[in-house]
């Protein structure tokens, strides 16, 4: 374990904050499958294996009266992690520097445990005390998240990683290492055929692992310990170690994948076994990664979803209609364009209605019992109200937009306001991970890429700027040549052409903002 630390504390590795790692999205899964789940908002969280913080701290950010818990073998990355905490006043969050195989009781019980990207890059001693900690701090409602590289697609990578090994064999240093895995990758793109067979699918994966800063190449590639496994392995683990498949954080509120109805057909009458299915949709997708959610064993878990298990969530979907004059009564099919690229139709009036409504509410989200009231509302104010038959539909058909990812479902309202005041907010954390580096954790807990402009905007937004000082500010700081912008690519230097670029440019990205959900209240 010595060799382990020595590599983090000399190579910390900077991750993003992961989407489903996330309290409120394990609150919602385990809602779904018939659980009685914390609130995410006063949760006690835990996460193993917590690096420099980059996956907690925006969670201890968004909940202040929940409570949080980050250990990490790694004395410079807990250091770092527990320097952004100070910087941010966050007194709900701790790190401590553990070894997992020294931790037990003393740990306490947690809602929610994570441990994101070290199950697969540990031995088995290791592996096996991850699983065992889980299960012993989870409360009797609690979840846990583990994601870790699996096969089939695995199998392709592991010959990457074996080139990249051979051609750093002979060097000692780090850096020599890294030149040496970047010098087998470049041989392999030039030897590789995007017209040879097998080799379009492992072209791809050569051009993703050049793209990796070094850090991430480091830990990811080139360190001794690499565990991938099956689904049913991994499983098997868990198993025994008192923990049951709750579902996976990839296909979103549902807890299999779906491949369609003309291959789950055959599926379900090959194999019987609903984990024997989702092992083998993991094969045809070829998967090399999985965000699995376990529960303890003793707890009976719902088979499917049902309209009752969604009240009191809040469902979010970006729709607008093709067609501006939809008519609420009418019966005949309606295009809906999502702002992300991706069209549904539907004749169903009360869907069409459920995703008007929902789409000019986004960025925010609609309570489920508001968005089946609004539905309605909009029927009957055009003058033709829904039968119960219809209305009973609509639920059943809400369900099912959500497991096909048409509409996500959330535990709670936004913790982001959708619209830009005229004194705009970001927290704290975004103002010192904007200072840091290119992604910004915003408050869905995704990684916000940012520009130049959204870097030096994000740091002025305390909530004690206005919208006209902040283009003063900026016209001012670029004519002086402190604050660089372009448009079409040409540098922008003048006064005159900064006050322009500025009185456009500053209220589309606070707009922008907004809709990352950056902004807060």
């Amino acid at each position: 374990m010595s060799n382990v630390t020595e590599e983090y504390d000399a190579m910390p590795f900077y991750g993003d904050a992961v989407p489903h790692a996330h309290p409120a999205f394990l609150e919602t899964v385990a809602r779904l499958r018939g659980m009685q789940p914390a609130p995410a908002v006063r949760a006690r969280v835990l996460e193993l294996g917590c690096g420099v913080g980059t996956n907690l701290l925006p969670m201890a950010e968004r909940y202040p009266e929940a409570q949080f818990l980050g250990v990490d073998l790694s004395g410079r990355q807990v250091e770092m992690a527990q320097a952004v905490a100070r910087d941010c006043s966050l007194a709900n969050v701790e790190f401590r520097q553990a070894d997992v195989l020294q931790l037990g009781d003393e740990l306490g019980e947690f809602d929610y445990v994570f441990t994101h990207g070290v199950y697969s890059w540990v031995d088995e001693a290791v592996r096996d005390k991850l699983l065992a900690l889980s299960r012993q701090c989870l409360a009797e409602q609690g979840v846990a998240y583990v994601g870790y590289k699996t096969y089939p697609a695995w199998h392709q990578f592991e010959m990457i990683r074996a080139m990249m090994h051979y051609s750093s064999q002979s060097a000692h240093a780090r850096a020599e290492k890294i030149a040496g895995a970047r010098s087998a990758l470049s041989a392999l793109q030039g030897l590789l055929s995007p017209q040879g067979p097998r080799h379009e699918a492992l072209l791809a994966e050569v051009a993703r692992v050049t793209a990796l800063p070094d850090g991430y190449l480091w830990h990811e590639y080139l360190e001794a310990v690499n565990h991938p496994v099956y689904f049913h392995q991994f499983l098997t683990h868990a198993v025994a170690q008192g923990l049951q498949f709750v579902g996976d954080g990839a296909v979103g509120v549902r807890w299999f994948d779906d491949l369609g109805t003309q291959m789950e057909a055959p599926l379900a009458a090959a194999f019987p076994d609903p984990i024997q299915r989702e092992q083998y949709r993991d094969v045809v997708r070829n998967r090399s990664f999985r965000q699995t959610l376990l529960c303890r064993s003793d707890l009976a878990l719902s088979p499917r979803t049902l309209p009752a298990m969604l009240q009191g969530l809040y469902v979010e979907a970006a729709f607008a209609p093709v067609n501006a004059q939809l008519d609420p009564c009418a019966t005949t099919n309606e295009d809906f364009v999502h702002r992300a690229g991706g069209r549904v139709g539907t004749a169903d009036r009360l869907l069409k209605a459920a995703l008007c409504e929902l789409g000019q509410a986004w960025p925010g989200f609609l309570r489920y019992e508001e968005l089946i009231a609004a539905a309605c509302r909009r029927l009957s104010d055009a003058g033709c109200p829904p039968t119960p038959a219809e209305i009973e539909q609509l639920e059943v058909t809400v369900v099912d937009c959500c497991e096909r990812l048409v509409m996500q479902l959330h535990s709670h309202a936004p913790l982001f306001v959708t619209r830009p005041s005229e004194s705009p907010v970001v927290s704290e954390l975004a103002r010192v991970q904007a200072r840091q580096g290119a992604t910004v954790a915003n408050r869905r807990h995704e990684p916000v890429a940012i520009n130049p402009l959204d870097r030096w905007l994000l740091l002025q937004l305390d909530g004690q700027v206005t919208q006209a000082q902040l283009i003063e500010k900026a016209t001012s700081e670029c004519a002086a040549g402190k604050l660089l912008v372009a448009k079409h690519g040409v540098p922008v230097r003048s006064q005159e052409e900064a006050r322009r670029f500025f009185d456009a440019e500053v209220p589309a990205a606070l707009l922008r903002m907004a809709e990352a959900a950056l902004l807060v209240s």
